[in-house]
């Protein structure tokens, strides 16, 4: 046998002998190792088990806790994403979700354009409000998983803005107006827009802001789009170079959508305000007073400071020779911490880091004569107040002026207090308040009725409260104590005599008076929003100085429930209907079509429903049926119109108003282009169209049925005014005249500075056709006033007739 032979054999020999040893081999290893792997097994399956029982418990209980709370038991979410067309995501958008016009929800994505909602199903119409677009709205049924909310492409307007001296306007708030209303893809409710705060009027404006660059954009907007750009106060557009400026209103007029737009704002006068220790003083109310040159007076404006201190004040036309900074301008004491008096101020002047003079912080404690501290005290320097004092009485003013020389104190229940402070009033200091007299009036309302904006109005002859240049009327709340007490102003009627302070009524229908006059004998009547009277006038006793008492009004019998339903010609519900009886019932119907009004004592009185794409309903005189049943009243699809005005020589006229009027019912027509209006909600009967212009109302009649109106106005003539008589009066000062239309139209208005002996004359340019009154006044300067000059009504109400085209010429005395 050769050696390959014999170590083959040896090799199968091996594998027989490991083929009969292996069970054993193999059962010996499985009784060593059998106890861990076995409790292994039984462990994870027990696991398995409890994990499996525990998501069972925990489904159970969100099923309970579903039905128990009436809230849908939502399983999934669905994954929301607010993006460009080119993919970019939009963080910070507002998706409102609605069903049957109703708001449902409301989210706003995040960094990453992304939201999640509970994915139930349902179909919701979800509306995007993102910055820099109009509001776009999408049908969608929210299943698992993601969905896209695309904003759509279009035109856009984009560019930068600079200040006159190149710096950049970073975080500048701005707003692009369209003459039409801008396009969305699905009919929006009324209920987005009350969510968010856009009224009717403004629903074809979008608001963006500017980057730290300088730079905005607003995208989406239709090739047709024209309109406007509007800058926030104080600042002022200087130039550009698209578009047409308005300086007095603040806009840049487009005709079409531009890729870019850069505009140069006006000069301001800013700076920036840091205290004492090197702090910006952030939210600081606070004046410029403003001199420029041949002016006899000087400019006013009001600025309040950012987070870093900084502030703007938009520069008055003319050369500027003097500049005030100071705290609280209404304030007879002007405490000045900033002064500029130079030969010529340049305009954009920029004032740098202007550091206030330290500052008091007033710590006081409010009790009453007895020792016990009062709780919602406020204290009042100028028009700056302090929080209310906490439960120890303790309160603080901040950041007051060192000539501040006088605090007042008021809280519920007391006589308010002035405290003289000065520089050696401790710290903190005492003030003591004087218990005062209390009115509580409460109005009862009927059991789940409801009535806005009731009054209570009191009244006495000659003195109603203790303190007679300020009455203390305190809307009360449910606490002991008014957090923020708040002084209304009352009137007197110089006829009678009779002095009247009204309060509105809080939540739960009271309104309280205090510190009223002892011993004067009252009387109290309520009112709604309008004024109304919704009950008969109530004579009160006369109260004690530190009497408290509750004078309750049950309005029951005096008040009505009036419910109605609104429907098309084919019966079916019209929601968001706009309802009106009165001057005081207002609602909107439903879902149904359905609406409640609570009504007063009125019970005919003219009825208005208004809904987009119907003709408005007037009623004029309508009464209120004695039936409890709903009454139905049909709108028909509403008429349209198209007016266009014009002057005399066929050009358009822009600067005009145009409103639509039927019967006593008016309101403004919309704007569509320069010189061009739509008047919508229009029925078949015969309305007027009113044409506003400064001083002057054009009134024409127009038969809906046709579609288009044309409105030419007369042509404008001029009215010149001359004085000849040598100027002889202690110091300098100004003529102001007025130009007022007879049937009382907004005046024209012109001021005339006098500078020199001689003859003067104005002009009233653009005054349209008819009878007007000219108001004639001479009004002293400063120097004048201090040394005994007057105002003098030198010539009252002198007739002008003004022909068409035509120059109306007036003589007047000098002072």
């Amino acid at each position: 046998m050769t050696r390959s032979r014999r170590g083959l054999f040896a090799w199968l020999a091996l594998l027989v002998l490991l083929a009969v040893l292996a069970p054993f081999v193999w059962k010996s290893g499985d009784a060593s190792d059998a106890t861990p792997a076995a409790a292994t097994a039984e462990e994870s399956s027990a696991r398995a088990t409890e994990l499996a029982d525990a998501a069972n418990l925990a489904r159970e209980e969100a099923r309970k806790t579903s039905e128990a709370t009436s809230m849908p038991y939502v399983a999934a979410l669905a994954e929301l994403e607010v993006r460009e067309a080119d993919g970019a995501a939009v963080s910070d958008a507002t998706v409102l979700a609605c069903r049957a016009g109703e708001l449902v929800w409301r989210e706003q994505t995040d960094a990453s354009g992304r939201l999640s909602v509970a994915a139930d199903g349902a179909e919701l119409l979800l509306v995007v409000s993102a910055a820099g677009y109009p509001l776009v709205a999408q049908s969608l049924a929210l299943t698992p998983g993601a969905h896209v909310l695309e904003l759509p492409t279009g035109e856009r307007v984009a560019g930068s803005i600079v200040f006159g001296d190149g710096a950049r306007a970073a975080a500048l708030k701005l707003v692009l107006d369209s003459d039409h209303a801008l396009p969305a893809s699905a009919s929006i409710p009324e209920s987005v827009f009350t969510a968010l705060s856009i009224r009717p009027g403004n629903r074809a404006r979008i608001a963006a802001e500017t980057d730290p660059s300088g730079r905005f954009e607003f995208r989406a907007l239709p090739p047709d789009w024209s309109g406007g750009l509007f800058v926030p106060y104080p600042y002022q557009i200087q130039g550009t170079s698209v578009g047409t400026v308005d300086a007095a209103s603040r806009r840049v007029r487009l005709e079409h959508a531009v890729s870019e737009l850069s505009i140069e704002l006006a000069a301001t006068l800013r700076g920036r305000l840091l205290d004492a220790a090197r702090a910006p003083v952030a939210e600081l109310v606070f004046g410029a007073r403003m001199t420029i040159e041949g002016q006899a007076r000087g400019t006013w404006a009001i600025a309040v400071t950012d987070r870093s201190g900084r502030f703007a004040f938009e520069q008055p036309e003319g050369t500027l020779r003097h500049v005030a900074l100071g705290l609280d301008p209404a304030r007879a004491e002007f405490w000045v911490f900033h002064e500029a008096d130079l030969l010529e101020l340049p305009r954009d002047l920029e004032l740098g880091v202007i550091v206030l003079p330290p500052l008091r912080d007033l710590h006081f404690v409010v009790q009453d004569p007895a020792g016990v501290r009062v709780v919602g005290a406020v204290a009042q320097v100028g028009g700056q107040r302090c929080t209310p004092t906490d439960e120890q009485g303790a309160g603080t003013v901040l950041h007051v002026s060192p000539s501040t020389r006088e605090l007042r104190v008021v809280a519920d229940g007391f006589l308010p207090a002035n405290v003289p402070i000065d520089e050696r009033t401790p710290d903190p200091f005492v003030v003591v308040l004087e218990p005062s007299n209390r009115l509580t009036v409460r109005v009862v309302v009927p059991t789940a009725t409801s009535y806005s904006s009731l009054f209570a109005v009191l009244s006495c002859v000659e003195g109603l409260f203790a303190e007679s240049e300020v009455a203390k009327v305190e809307t009360s709340t449910t606490s002991d104590h008014v957090s923020n007490p708040s002084p209304l102003p009352h009137k007197t009627d110089p006829a009678n005599g009779v002095v009247t302070a009204a309060g509105r009524c809080n939540e739960i229908g009271e309104v309280v008076f205090q510190a009223l006059r002892s011993g004067a004998e009252l009387e109290l009547r309520i009112t709604g929003s309008a004024g109304q009277p919704v009950h008969d006038t109530r004579r009160i006793a006369p109260l004690g100085p530190t009497e408290s008492r509750t004078e309750t009004i049950d309005l029951g019998s005096a008040m009505r429930v009036f419910r109605g339903r609104v429907v098309d010609l084919d019966g079916r519900a019209i929601v968001g209907a706009f309802v009106q009886f009165g001057d005081k019932a207002r609602a909107h119907t439903d879902t149904n079509g359905d609406f409640t009004l609570t009504l007063g004592e009125e019970r005919v009185a003219r009825l208005v429903l208004d809904r987009d794409g119907y003709a408005t309903l007037v009623d004029e005189v309508f009464a209120v049926p004695d039936e409890p049943a709903p009454v139905e009243f049909r709108l028909v699809p509403e008429r349209r119109v198209a007016i266009t005005v014009m002057d005399a020589d066929g050009g358009l006229v822009t600067d005009a108003e145009v409103a639509i009027r039927r019967g006593t019912l008016e309101r403004y027509a919309q704007t569509v282009a320069p010189g061009r209006y739509e008047a919508t909600g229009l029925s078949d009967q015969i309305f007027a169209i009113d044409v506003y212009l400064p001083g002057h109302r054009h009134s024409e009649d127009h038969d809906p049925r046709v579609p288009e109106a044309r409105v030419v106005l007369p042509r404008p003539g001029r009215v010149i005014v001359e004085w000849s008589t040598p100027l002889a009066h202690a110091g300098e000062g100004e003529f102001l005249f007025k130009l007022r239309a007879r049937d009382q139209v907004e005046p024209f208005e012109v001021n005339v500075t006098l500078r020199a002996a001689g003859q003067t004359r104005c002009e009233f340019a653009r005054v349209y056709p008819g009878d007007y009154l000219l108001e004639h006044w001479w009004v002293p300067s400063r120097a004048a006033s201090l040394s005994g000059a007057r105002n003098e009504l030198r010539a009252e109400r002198i007739p002008v007739h003004v022909d068409p085209g035509a120059e109306a010429h007036m003589t007047v005395p000098g002072p």
